[in-house]
């Protein structure tokens, strides 16, 4: 508690994909997920005062996108969909962040992730995939409080 209290310096997302295609399979070959500088590189510092504790982002690494390529494409279930976990970099962007799914030939995408990344906010959103569109179904933002936080399984390490 207090000053010495632990707290998240990145803001944790989820992604669910959820299908109205219930006759289509539905597998993901390739997720992304966009907004200026929300996954550059960056280190975690400790200063003097806990006030100038944070993070610093490091020379040339500004990154807008993070890409995933899946090497077996997710399937996205009729009952839970699919859900991605990332982390990124705390900021108020000034363009709405977007999300894209790349599956069988085509690719859907929405840009109605909003602005707002805060550090230690969790942020769910539930997207549907439709024929017509990827749309925000639903939004939910609360701290993140690692207790309250679905069990996260991790399959691979990336290079």
């Amino acid at each position: 508690t207090g000053e010495s209290s632990f707290r998240h310096e990145y803001s944790f997302v989820s992604i669910t994909i959820k299908k109205d295609l219930s006759e289509e399979n539905v597998l993901i070959s390739q997720a992304s997920f966009q907004g200026e500088n929300l996954f550059s590189r960056s280190t975690y510092h400790f200063a003097e005062s806990e006030a100038e504790d944070g993070i610093s982002y490091l020379e040339s690494s500004e990154v807008h996108a993070l890409t995933l390529n899946f090497e077996e494409p997710a399937t996205v279930t009729e009952e839970s969909g699919y859900t991605l976990f990332l982390l990124c970099n705390p900021q108020s962007l000034v363009e709405d962040s977007g999300f894209s799914i790349s599956y069988q030939r085509y690719t859907a995408s929405t840009n109605k992730l909003g602005k707002q990344f805060e550090a230690g906010k969790y942020y769910q959103f539930v997207l549907r995939l439709t024929k017509e569109e990827l749309k925000v179904e639903g939004c939910e933002v609360s701290d993140w409080v690692s207790e309250k936080l679905p069990e996260i399984a991790i399959e691979e390490i990336p290079s």
